[in-house]
């Protein structure tokens, strides 16, 4: 080989092993620019009329409570009850001192027996022709007026002592003896315990999916072991401005001992069936309250795609979703923590 055959071999290979690492490097940038497929599972999103039970919690207390006042005002002699005690129709239960409201009656029941005196001369003087008819009216009217004076005193007399008017249970207790208390302010909380109920909470969902009438089912610490059936009798119209839940009260049918603040679970059956979408948990990739994430498969590009979503209520078969999707679209559920919005993927099977 001649010298410059060796020369020219010894420029060419550099440059021939060059060119082949270039090549080789802008292969792998070309490789690098395309991000691999992510491999997922979807489910297809189906809607479903079946319903679930709503649950909740509350407690127990009567039906409905009474407060207990003096129509008049006076000094408190005796309260004869206190909080927690059962009480009976027609009890005593609280009384004022009358010595003041007897004195009334007194002077009520003279003042309308002189009136009917004076009402019998008037009338006998009339027949004789003695007293004119203008006399003889005013005589009529002074007896009539004596007569309500006294009927308004006897009746403020039955109001100085509070009696129960239903068999029931003392709730609160706001007096005490030798108070001065005004009329018409509350002595005494009765509830009537006659029948009972769980006062729940419900989200604005829950009550906008039940009506008064569906049936429930409750528990109670208090009594281990025991179903206790019940029914749906009242849906608050406004949502308390603090809790934002809405107020229901629930019937119990059953006659067992009852105490105003047990608690009790309750589980009611919505008598009405709306559609609704249920996805798997897995398929959330962000929750916030009703707000949420999930992404959703596009068959055509190939791509996950963010979807935002509101949250219904959580089960134990997965979420339902009220907005954000369609039936028949495709959730990502195995693999969506490992995809971004417009990443590639692949449905694995």
């Amino acid at each position: 080989m001649t010298a410059s055959i060796k020369t020219l071999s010894l420029t060419v290979l550099p440059i021939l092993a060059l060119s082949v690492i270039v090549a080789g490097c802008s292969s792998r940038a070309q490789e690098a620019t395309v991000p691999a497929a992510t491999p997922v599972k979807t489910v297809t999103v189906t809607q479903s009329t079946a319903t679930d039970a709503v649950q909740t919690v509350g407690t127990v207390e009567p039906a409905s409570t009474v407060d207990l006042s003096f129509k008049i005002g006076g000094p408190i002699a005796r309260i004869l009850v206190d909080v927690g005690d059962r009480v009976q129709k027609g009890q005593v239960l609280a009384e004022l001192q009358t010595a003041e409201i007897d004195a009334a009656v007194q002077q009520a029941t003279a003042a309308r027996d002189k009136a009917l005196r004076d009402f019998d001369r008037m009338e006998r003087l009339y027949a004789d022709s003695v007293v004119t008819l203008a006399q003889f009216q005013d005589a009529q009217t002074g007896l009539d007026v004596a007569t309500a004076q006294l009927e308004s005193a006897a009746f403020n007399r039955t109001y100085a002592t509070i009696t129960a008017e239903s068999a029931g249970r003392i709730m609160t207790r706001k007096a005490e003896p030798g108070q001065m208390i005004s009329s018409g302010k509350t002595v005494l909380s009765m509830g009537l315990t006659s029948q009972w109920v769980v006062a729940v909470s419900l989200s604005d969902m829950d009550a906008a999916s039940l009506s008064v009438g569906d049936k429930a089912t409750l528990t109670l610490d208090a009594f281990p072991g025991e179903s206790i059936s019940g029914r749906l009798v009242e849906i608050g119209e406004m949502a308390d401005a603090r809790s934002g839940t809405f107020r229901a009260e629930i019937a119990l049918e059953s006659r067992l001992p009852f105490r105003a603040g047990f608690v009790a679970r309750a589980s009611i059956q919505p008598s009405s069936s709306t559609p609704r979408t249920i996805i798997p948990s897995e398929a959330l990739v962000r929750a916030n309250g009703h707000s949420g994430e999930v992404f959703v498969m596009n068959r055509e590009a190939g791509t996950a795609e963010a979807r935002s979503i509101r949250i219904g209520s959580i089960l134990t078969e997965g979420v339902t979703v009220t907005e954000g999707l369609a039936p028949g679209e495709e959730v990502i559920t195995d693999g969506a923590a490992y995809v971004s919005d417009g990443s590639p993927i692949a449905v694995a099977r």
